[in-house]
């Protein structure tokens, strides 16, 4: 079960953390947000299909043309909630999802940054878990390095992390 989703500059929020429990409802007024939220969950779903950064916030392609995944909605600078005050620099947003899993907490996060001349770049990004009789308090899958996303042409990249992230989660279900 899903228990918070904290949004760091990712649309309009700039740091708020969303308690979940067995049953949430969101509500609000206009344009308060609540999209947005879906929009972080959508997010995370498409790491969850090894998606690229690009293909996550762009959209998707399949063979034929058809669409397979449509883009997060806005346009790539109008996914961090920061604007640019100088022409490099970078667009970040992070998202930190904490989740229990047969009984264990796990903690994903993901700080991507955007600038028009590199595209999408992971920054950072973790899977942990807390293991049961572990001698560490957490076991962490993490991107080693930084890797730079083009939007466009990304052709068959993959999300960094992805086989990682799935060796953890199988590690964690065999246990």
């Amino acid at each position: 079960m899903i228990t918070s989703l904290r949004l760091v500059n990712f649309k309009n929020f700039a740091d708020e953390t969303l308690r979940l429990g067995p049953f949430t409802v969101i509500v609000g007024a206009n344009a308060s947000g609540k999209s947005n939220i879906r929009d972080a969950f959508r997010f995370l779903h498409g790491i969850g299909r090894g998606y690229t950064l690009a293909e996550i916030l762009g959209g998707k392609y399949g063979q034929g043309g058809q669409l397979e995944w449509a883009g997060i909605r806005g346009a790539p600078n109008e996914i961090s909630r920061l604007q640019k005050t100088y022409p490099n620099e970078l667009l970040s947003f992070m998202i930190h999802l904490n989740l229990t899993l047969r009984k264990r907490a796990v903690a994903y996060l993901i700080k991507v940054a955007f600038n028009s001349k590199s595209g999408f770049i992971a920054l950072r990004e973790e899977l942990k878990t807390d293991r049961a009789r572990s001698t560490r308090p957490w076991i962490a899958a993490q991107s080693p390095t930084p890797s730079a996303i083009s939007i466009t042409g990304c052709g068959e990249q993959t999300h960094p992390s992805v086989d990682r992230q799935s060796a953890a989660m199988a590690s964690l279900n065999r246990s």
